[in-house]
């Protein structure tokens, strides 16, 4: 198996003040905007442990910026307040510097670890165009991977597995799912939230 040299990770990030606003009747707006930036930090940590050549993360806050930085991570200021047009102002960024591949992660996505990212790159580097990790329904995207030739335009939102699948086939590529249960998990409602402080409780001491 040939490694995928050259992938590089992208990571959309609404502003602070819009975050997790379906949140809104579990959280106050701080603590909205601390479980963002939280949950950033933790899928930052993971792709900074994976094989990844770069990692940008799009965001049109400053805030969101100096802290992906601080981290490690290439920020990129987003031109529209808009997810998939930012994710392909990112596209375009990631390919300008060389990227051979692409993984997109949204940052409510906080239990992916380095392994996913490892797994999913090796299902490229095996044949795969396109690889999509479902979220617990099968219907939205928790993760894309996508050779930087493919041209599959980003969907995310509603059903948007199903749309990135179909865009696949229509242009011959091959794509393959990718199904783990930490990926699975995107806290995006209050029964996410539950789930991933579960999570979090029963992670071993100093693991978290």
């Amino acid at each position: 198996m040939q490694p995928i040299n050259n992938l590089h990770a992208i990571v959309p990030v609404k502003a602070l003040d819009q975050a997790k606003s379906r949140l809104a009747c579990a959280l106050m707006p701080p603590e909205r905007r601390q479980l963002t930036l939280e949950m950033l930090e933790r899928v930052l940590a993971a792709l900074n442990a994976a094989p990844l050549a770069a990692v940008w993360v799009v965001s049109p806050d400053a805030e969101v910026l100096e802290r992906a930085a601080a981290l490690g991570a290439r920020p990129l200021l987003e031109s529209r307040a808009e997810l998939n047009p930012a994710l392909e102002q990112a596209r375009s960024a990631a390919r300008a510097a060389g990227a051979a591949a692409l993984i997109v992660v949204p940052a409510d996505v906080p239990l992916v670890s380095p392994e996913d990212i490892d797994a999913m790159a090796g299902l490229l580097a095996r044949g795969a165009d396109m690889v999509l990790a479902p979220d617990a329904l099968g219907m939205g995207t928790n993760a894309l991977a996508l050779r930087a030739g493919a041209e599959v335009p980003f969907r995310f939102g509603g059903n948007s597995a199903a749309i990135h699948l179909r865009a696949a086939v229509e242009r011959g590529l091959v794509a393959r799912l990718y199904r783990s249960p930490r990926l699975a998990l995107d806290v995006d409602d209050s029964a996410g939230l539950a789930r991933y402080r579960a999570e979090l409780a029963a992670l071993p001491l100093g693991s978290g």
